[in-house]
């Protein structure tokens, strides 16, 4: 989400997690910080994640917040199930 501490020309500070059910609990992976919450912006994002994982990042289910933008990346980006 996008945090009054995010310095300019940044608009948002997206975080990822993975959650690791060995200890129940969402470990943050990697944070970004972005010029604008626009749909290429985060296509890009996931789209390096996944590159620089190798190609290997292809999660089951993906979480997000309520931002159309993210959303249709994400859907882009990983077509397995999304909520």
């Amino acid at each position: 989400g996008t945090f009054s501490v995010v310095p300019k020309p940044f608009k948002q500070c997206l975080i990822v997690m993975a959650f690791e059910p060995t200890v129940n609990l969402y470990v943050p992976i990697c944070y970004v910080l972005v010029q604008d919450k626009s749909q290429d912006m985060y296509w890009r994002v996931l789209n390096e994640l996944i590159i620089l994982s190798s190609r290997k990042l292809e999660p089951g289910n993906v979480t997000y917040d309520i931002e159309v933008a993210l959303i249709n990346a994400a859907l882009e980006q990983f077509p397995a199930p999304i909520s």
